[in-house]
């Protein structure tokens, strides 16, 4: 799972994705508060967006390799 975290660093603001719990990458630097917090909504959303997709084609073809088709015996 992807989360993001924005992280205050002196004068500035820096946002992270972080992987697993632990593996930490920034992502984007920001001068202010109000930029870093827009910035990660749109991350977050993006992400969630990400997930969304996926799961929707898991679903699919799960109920793909699980549909039965019956036929009528004479």
């Amino acid at each position: 799972m992807i989360d993001f975290v924005v992280v205050p660093r002196r004068r500035s603001y820096w946002i992270e994705e972080v992987r697993g719990g632990s593996d930490r990458r920034v992502i984007a630097c920001c001068a202010n508060e109000d930029d870093a917090l827009q910035r990660l909504r749109q991350l977050r959303e993006r992400q969630e967006a990400r997930e969304q997709r996926r799961m929707a084609v898991e679903m699919s073809r799960f109920g793909a390799s699980n549909s039965v088709f019956v036929t009528e015996m004479s």
